[in-house]
Order: structure tokens, then sequence, then C-alpha cells
């Protein structure tokens, strides 16, 4: 039975009705321990996981898997462009993995091109392009999709290829756990590497600070990190 985020409106449910899927409208919120990071299901976690314990309320994702095996984050139109001017989908990105590792997909639905000609997504351009690079850093998959009614017709072929056993997290990966997401994702980029990610994510904590830095042209100086490697940075992040 397919989890649908009971935020999510009429139109996701219409389309699941037509092609008599099965599916529960829900709230989609988990539950972690903010003592061990244990993952629950909100609703179904135990009165207290830890002694003295209280849970963190974490949102994520539109529609779920029966298995919680994927989890889908959806963004039609200016939605996307407007999640990127308050920054917010690198958090949606950051909160997703965490909790189901990287059977995770961010879904544009509509014609992608058609933000580039719009008068504020044409500002957003070069964040736009560098998504698709994005998630990939993430362990995410970036994809687009004409109309919603494409996007549910794929959701069987995202079942069998995640399979039945559920990927949840069995704990959630804090920022600032074994190694930050941003020096992990900085690191990959060509010609930077693991010392130069870390002097950066000293100054700047997440990717969504770093490109920020790069567009308002408040980077700085992060130790060793000259005006190549930062335009090394900027080219990679904001104009994919």
């Amino acid at each position: 039975m397919i989890l649908v985020d009971s935020n999510e409106g009429e139109e996701v449910t219409k389309i699941l009705d037509l092609l008599m899927l099965d599916y529960e409208e829900k709230e989609l919120k988990f539950a972690v321990c903010e003592t061990c990071d244990k993952i629950y299901v909100y609703g179904k976690q135990p009165k207290e996981c830890c002694e003295g314990s209280d849970y963190e309320i974490v949102k994520a994702g539109d529609i779920i898997g029966s298995d919680y095996n994927f989890a889908i984050e959806i963004k039609r139109g200016l939605d996307l462009v407007n999640s990127l001017n308050e920054n917010h989908i690198y958090d949606q990105l950051e909160r997703l993995t965490s909790i189901f590792k990287n059977n995770v997909i961010l879904c544009f639905v509509g014609r992608f091109e058609d933000l580039f000609v719009d008068e504020h997504g044409s500002k957003r351009i070069p964040q736009l392009l560098s998504l698709p690079a994005v998630c990939a850093q993430y362990g995410a998959s970036f994809i687009q999709v004409s109309n919603m009614h494409t996007l549910i017709r794929m959701l069987k072929y995202f079942e069998e290829k995640c399979g039945t056993e559920p990927k949840l997290r069995l704990k959630y990966k804090r920022r600032g756990g074994d190694l930050p997401k941003c020096v992990t994702m900085l690191s990959a980029i060509p010609g930077i590497g693991l010392e130069l990610a870390k002097n950066v994510s000293e100054m700047h904590p997440t990717i969504k600070d770093v490109i920020c830095a790069l567009e308002v042209n408040e980077f700085g100086n992060p130790k060793k990190v000259g005006p190549k490697k930062r335009e090394t940075i900027r080219q990679y992040l904001c104009e994919r």
C-alpha cells in the first residue's frame, strides 16, 4: 500500500483511484529518539525509547513505498524555485537521505525548461542545473516527468527496484556524524579533496551555505582555498 502525505491534495489520490492502486493518506512523519537516534514511524514509537529521552519529529517525503522502501519528494513548477530561494531543498534532501539512505527520489513535475524563462526561475538557473549533481552527492535520484500521472505509473517500477525489505535506517544520521555531508560532497569535486573540503566547511557548514556565499560573493578565504579552487567549487555547484 502506497503512503501519500495528507498535504499532497486531491490530484495524487484521484490518479491512484483511477489506476486502482491501494494507498493510505497520512501525515508522513518519523520520530527520532534524541538520545540514541533510533528511527520510528510516527505513532508507532514506544512511549519512551531511552530513559528520560524525548523524540524529534521529522517530516520526510510526499509519497513513501509500501514497505517504507523508498521516498519521493515532489516539486511542481515554481515550488522548486521557491525551495531554492529559501534553501529548503538541501534540508529536505538531508532529512530524506538520513532516513531512507539512497532510496530517495526528488521528482520535478512539469517542463524544467519553463523555469528558465520565468522571472523568478531565471535568477536561479545555475542552482537549477546543479540539482542532479547535488542529488547524486547526497545519494538521491533526480527525475523529471511531464505530469503526475506518469509519476504514479512509475511507482510499481520503484517498488520492484527497491524490493520489499524496508530501507529505513536503524539510526538517524544527523549532521556532524562520522563525516559531515558538506565535506563529503565538496571532497567529491575534482581538484578539491578532503582537506580543502574540511577547510570550506569550517566557514560554511552546509552545502546551501556554500552556494549562498558564492552567489552573494561572501565566500571568504577558507584556508588553502584560493580563487581557482573557489571558482572550481562555484562552477560545480552553481553552473551544472
